[in-house]
């Protein structure tokens, strides 16, 4: 069943009511729905997302931030504080935090353990975040060090995978 969103607000770090003004104001069943700080902006980012609901005022504090969203009687419904610093790829190098699980006691939403990086860079802002992408393990195997003449130095690479591993730059 739906929820209307209306008299929805988050509060602390930011502010965002939900009004009949937003444009998003129901929210299905195992949906989501996504504030900006920017809502021209993350439409030239990410055009193909129609479930944004509106610009929130304030700003994420890039040390962490505690976030909470209360119901219309002003009744609590969860406040959590995260840190981008748990993940170093939450911490500017373009990966969203993502909750692991939704329905973890809500003492669980202030730890690290509840939280993991964006499956994909940029987030999923708008859908379900895909599982990451496992990267595989390659090994240092080997280091030849020459520091005299002819200079041979070398460093071995090791794959202990059972499949071939692309270890170019950016792939």
């Amino acid at each position: 069943m739906a929820i209307n969103l209306v008299g929805y607000r988050i509060t602390n770090g930011v502010q965002f009511q939900f009004t009949a003004a937003s444009f998003v104001t129901n929210l299905p069943a195992g949906g989501y729905v996504v504030i900006a700080k920017d809502t021209n902006a993350f439409r030239q980012r990410y055009p193909a997302v129609t479930n944004l609901a509106g610009q929130f005022s304030g700003s994420l504090n890039n040390a962490g931030e505690r976030i909470a969203l209360v119901g219309p009687l002003y009744e609590p419904i969860l406040d959590f504080s995260f840190d981008n610093n748990w993940y170093a790829m939450a911490d500017g190098n373009g990966f969203s935090l993502v909750v692991v699980n939704e329905n973890a006691p809500l003492e669980a939403w202030n730890h690290r353990a509840n939280w993991r990086i964006s499956g994909r860079e940029n987030g999923s802002p708008g859908q379900a975040d895909p599982d990451p992408i496992a990267v595989p393990t390659v090994f240092v195997n080997e280091a030849l060090t020459h520091t005299d003449p002819p200079l041979q130095d070398a460093i071995e690479l090791y794959n202990p995978n059972t499949t071939n591993v692309n270890i170019a730059a950016g792939s």
